[in-house]
């Protein structure tokens, strides 16, 4: 039997790679007699008819494209995108569509948007429910047949950057290596990341968490290392991390009420399943140590599978934005001398505190934790002389939708108050998510199988403030070196110079000043005044001074170089811009890796420089770089005598596009076809018309914005029949290239169509005869 493995990746007719460089650099003639906006865009508009009764009557109908996709992206998308918690994504039509009817029953019975909390027990922010009137409007858009409506009505799409809720985090804390946890066992891995490149301490406001393998993260939680300690306990553990089964980071953390109110918090926020990032009130923030020795410790807890599994995990944090006033903490009210005994179906275990009042202070948010035991988990707290107040109330405990929860106004908490716990498990048999069957008796644990009846409380401490900085900006010119330079009085370590009140990322100090050698160029488009700030780590900004960037620049289209789609880009992906005066020769890169620049010409993606296969007059083809994070690019091509040409693209994480054999984008795919794994021929010929192929056969085809797909995200139809997804990934043999592998399905014939989709997405729609 062939196996695709035996089918290797790498195993390619040379035939086939020499035709992919070919097609991907070799394009000018058949470009530049093309006006460059029609090559971006080549669509037509077939909605644009006559109104009639009937068509009149179906406009009172909901349809996707007017009303409903406003309704999933303020209340669903955030969770149902692309690598996010969600199962599936709800970003497009086609996405949305097989789960009409499981909207219409989770919204009319209430489980989604889930929410777990009861109402009147806590005011908080954020939280996720549907108007009456929403729900009326997915259920009438289900009950009509779920129609797509008109392109033309649908709102701007939400971006959300690699996977980030929240949006592109300005720090994040990412392992060297993956890492791939034992099996048969609960284990606690720390990796040591450090943060020296913050340049100086900072304040955080928010914190995210991007799991690599939610099949195996249980939790993840952020602690400070203000002095390092994590790198000597990383040396001594063999690959990447190190053990912390121990509660904590591994080492001793401080717990004194002077360091605790000076913002140096214990722990930096966390994840559980279900759980987003979270986003303390304005003046409200912890301390982020960003010194030379300085480190995060990521802990993260995985939990067993039935087989060996990678885990890549990021923490995001968030600057603050505006002044911080108040530092926040993080009070863990906790049981950990608990039994529950098999059979309990309402076990309860209980905790108080008192707060001294030296701790006088306001609750801002709340966080409870539980297991799978876990059905209910309740937080009151008693003020003295007063009742008691639910500050949580969560009567059907899930252990996979967690969450952190804000209050819309702080709750104060004078000195004398009385916070309690109680937290009520099922261990009985009827408990479908028990995992000891028969029932054991179950104690307080760090595994998955034990239990926990604990809730973070985030709070200030009212005696506390901190003193907020003084800066001053007096000027913003570009130096001799050709950076944007700022000058002023008061900047702290770490302080970031902004443009039009965003962050530029390569902010470095220079003398008493600042300074940005590239990034700037991205915010600062030449011919237009822009605003320049310094924000300092506390929060505290400038006024503004105004700055201009001299010169111009000429326009510039960006496309996929294998569909010509302008919608389909992403990181690493093979690209091509069209414009004029883009370079002053024609030159093909010769040599690897790649070069980033030929006849004097340079590509920058977000102030990155490209790697380029192929510069011209009037086009340039190069790879987006690895790096660069999704959501909105800003390119810049500057030529040998330097004209410079400015665009900006969407980039997706995925942006599924196949190349064709005849460079159109269009007609037969450049693939080829092999019954054995040894001998191949190609799939289409140079004028686009498809080979004969057989049911069977295996089908090698290459595209670009593929690679971070997963085979589960990837559905492949050839014919209207489904395809197996074989193989997904990097081609190898060349920069930007991927490569899926496929089977002809039985039940087709003729000429028929082969349509990628990753996620809903699909790629450009290519054609192959079967015999």
């Amino acid at each position: 039997m062939i196996t695709m493995n035996y089918i290797a990746k790498r195993s390619l007719l040379a035939f086939c790679l020499l035709c992919v460089v070919t097609w991907i650099v070799v394009r000018v003639a058949d470009v530049q007699g093309k006006d460059v906006v029609a090559v971006v865009s080549n669509t037509t508009d077939n909605d644009n008819k006559t109104v009639t009764d009937s068509s009149a009557k179906r406009a009172q109908t909901p349809t996707f494209s007017k009303e409903v996709v406003r309704v999933l992206q303020k209340n669903c998308q955030s969770c149902h995108h692309p690598g996010d918690i969600a199962p599936f994504s709800l970003m497009t039509y086609q996405e949305a569509r097989p789960w009409a009817k499981a909207i219409r029953e989770q919204v009319l019975t209430q489980k989604m948007p889930p929410w777990k909390p009861v109402p009147g027990c806590g005011d908080f922010r954020d939280a996720r429910a549907l108007t009456q009137e929403e729900i009326n409007t997915l259920v009438n858009w289900v009950d009509s047949g779920a129609p797509e409506g008109n392109s033309a009505d649908l709102p701007a799409p939400l971006v959300f950057p690699d996977g980030w809720s929240q949006g592109e985090p300005d720090f994040i804390a990412t392992p060297e290596t993956s890492y791939t946890p034992p099996q048969g066992k609960d284990t606690y891995r720390c990796f040591s990341v450090p943060t020296a490149s913050l340049r100086g301490d900072r304040y955080i406001q928010g914190l995210d968490v991007r799991p690599g393998n939610r099949r195996i993260v249980h939790h993840v939680i952020a602690y400070a290392d203000p002095q390092g300690q994590s790198v000597a306990l990383d040396a001594k553990d063999p690959g990447p991390g190190y053990n912390c089964t121990t509660t904590g980071p591994g080492f001793p953390i401080s717990f004194s009420v002077n360091d605790l109110l000076s913002g140096k918090a214990v722990m930096l926020g966390g994840w559980a399943p279900g759980s987003r990032g979270y986003f303390s009130p304005e003046g409200v923030g912890i301390k982020l140590p960003g010194n030379a020795p300085d480190r995060v410790v990521v802990q993260v807890h995985y939990h067993p599978t039935d087989g060996p599994e990678a885990d890549l995990t990021s923490v995001g944090f968030y600057f603050a934005r505006k002044p911080v006033l108040k530092a926040m903490m993080l009070l863990p009210l906790v049981n950990t001398t608990f039994s529950i005994p098999p059979g309990a179906k309402n076990h309860e275990v209980t905790q108080t505190f008192d707060v001294p009042s030296l701790l006088s202070g306001k609750i801002i948010g709340i966080t409870p934790h539980m297991h799978l035991l876990g059905k209910q988990i309740k937080v009151e707290m008693t003020r003295p002389g007063e009742a008691a107040q639910c500050l949580v109330n969560i009567p059907s405990w899930d252990f996979n939708w967690q969450g952190s929860y804000l209050y819309q106004n702080p709750i104060a908490a004078p000195g004398g108050s009385r916070l309690k716990l109680t937290c009520v498990f099922d261990n009985s048999s009827d408990n479908p998510y028990n995992p000891s069957k028969p029932p054991i008796t179950v104690r307080w644990g760090e595994e998955t199988t034990d239990e926990m009846a604990l809730a973070f409380i985030a709070s200030t401490v009212d005696a506390f403030s901190l003193t907020p900085s003084t800066p001053q900006l007096a000027s913003a010119t570009v130096n001799a070196q050709g950076q944007l330079a700022v000058s002023g009085t008061g900047f702290l370590p770490g302080a970031d110079i902004e443009i039009n009140g965003r962050t530029l990322r390569d902010t470095a100090a220079s003398g008493s000043g600042l300074v940005s050698s590239e990034l700037w160029k991205v915010l600062a488009e030449p011919g237009k005044e822009a605003s320049v700030t310094v924000l300092n780590p506390d929060g505290v900004r400038t006024a503004a001074v105004k700055f201009t960037r001299t010169g111009t620049a000429k326009s510039l289209a960006t496309v996929s170089a294998a569909s010509f789609a302008a919608d389909a880009l992403a990181p690493e992906a093979i690209v091509a811009a069209f414009g004029t005066g883009l370079a002053t020769a024609v030159q093909v890169a010769n040599s690897t890796p790649l070069p980033t620049q030929l006849a004097g010409t340079s590509v920058r993606v977000n102030g990155v420089l490209a790697p380029l296969f192929f510069v011209a007059p009037t086009q340039v083809n190069f790879l987006i770089p690895g790096g660069t994070t999704t959501g909105s690019a800003v390119i810049e091509i500057l030529s040998g005598d330097t004209t410079l040409s400015r665009g900006t693209v969407t980039l997706a994480a995925t942006a599924p596009s196949l190349f064709t054999a005849n460079a159109s984008g269009a007609g037969a795919p450049a693939a080829v076809v092999t019954k054995d794994g040894v001998n191949y021929s190609p799939a289409g010929n140079v004028d686009g018309t498809p080979n004969v192929l057989d049911v069977g056969d295996y089908l090698v085809l290459f595209g670009s914005g593929l690679r971070r797909a997963s085979t589960t995200a990837m559905r492949i139809t050839i014919g209207g029949k489904d395809a197996p997804v074989l193989f997904n990934g990097a081609q190898g043999g060349y920069a930007g290239l991927d490569q899926i592998n496929t089977q002809i399905p039985t039940g087709i014939s003729g000429v028929v169509d082969v349509i990628v989709s990753i996620n809903g997405k699909a790629a450009n729609t290519v054609k192959v005869r079967v015999r």
